[in-house]
Formats: C-alpha cells, sequence, structure tokens
C-alpha cells in the first residue's frame, strides 16, 4: 500500500487483525515498511481501532487516521456515540521511518454503534483542525 506520494521509499504493508471476546471484538492495524539497505521490514506503527484509513494523496497526504467509540457513563454498547478521532502523520523511510501523532479530539456529533465511515464524514473537521 502506498503511505505518501512523495516516492517509491513510502511503500508499506498494512496487516489487521480482529480478535473475537465475549464481550466484542478489537480491531489491531500495524503498518511494516521495507528497509532495503537493511534488507528488513520495519514496524512504523501498530494500533488498536475500530477504523483505520491512511491517506496517500490530497490534503491529507502521509497521514493515517483512526476513529474509535468515546463511550460515556451511561451509554451501552447500541446507543449512539462521539468517537476519539486520532491522526497521524508518517514521515521517514526504511528502518527510521514513523508515524507521529498530530491531532487527536473528540467529535460533537454522535454516530451510530455500527457506523464506519466515521473519517469520512468527519473529513472537514479534520482538515479544519490541522490547517
Amino acid at each position: 500500500m502506498r503511505l505518501q506520494s512523495e516516492s517509491a521509499a513510502t511503500d508499506g504493508l498494512e496487516l489487521k487483525a480482529a480478535a473475537w471476546y465475549p464481550t466484542g471484538q478489537i480491531h489491531e492495524t500495524a503498518i511494516w515498511v521495507y528497509d532495503a539497505q537493511l534488507d528488513d521490514w520495519h514496524l512504523v506503527l501498530a494500533v488498536e481501532s475500530d477504523e483505520v484509513r491512511v491517506f496517500s494523496s490530497g490534503v491529507l497526504n502521509g497521514m493515517l487516521v483512526t476513529s474509535d467509540w468515546h463511550r460515556e457513563e451511561g451509554e451501552t454498547r447500541c446507543d449512539d456515540h462521539r468517537r476519539d478521532i486520532t491522526v497521524y502523520r508518517y514521515s521517514g523511510n526504511g528502518g527510521e521511518a514513523s508515524y507521529r501523532k498530530v491531532l487527536e479530539y473528540t467529535t460533537t456529533r454522535k454516530y451510530g454503534a455500527e457506523d464506519t465511515d466515521t473519517i469520512d464524514a468527519e473529513m472537514s473537521n479534520i482538515e479544519a483542525k490541522l490547517s
């Protein structure tokens, strides 16, 4: 997968896994980058998140965005929830590659418990907060 549009050195591998528990499911995503000089893979980021999106073009080029439930007291799994949005910026290449957290906020809008497109719905807010 493409992590950034500038150069071929920004290709990476995205591995996703889901762990099932009696209380629900945990989604895990790991991003790996290949370092040709060392002929080795380097872990760039590992996150547990309900929704993960990597941007390799446009305004968010080189960004990874996650969205997770923000469960407030008294809310159940089936209620609408605000979401915690976290934005990471990609930098470097090979063994020096990394993601650095650049933005974190909780949405003002509540989304349905099964919504899986909250990153798209929050795009204008994300772009505004980053500018």
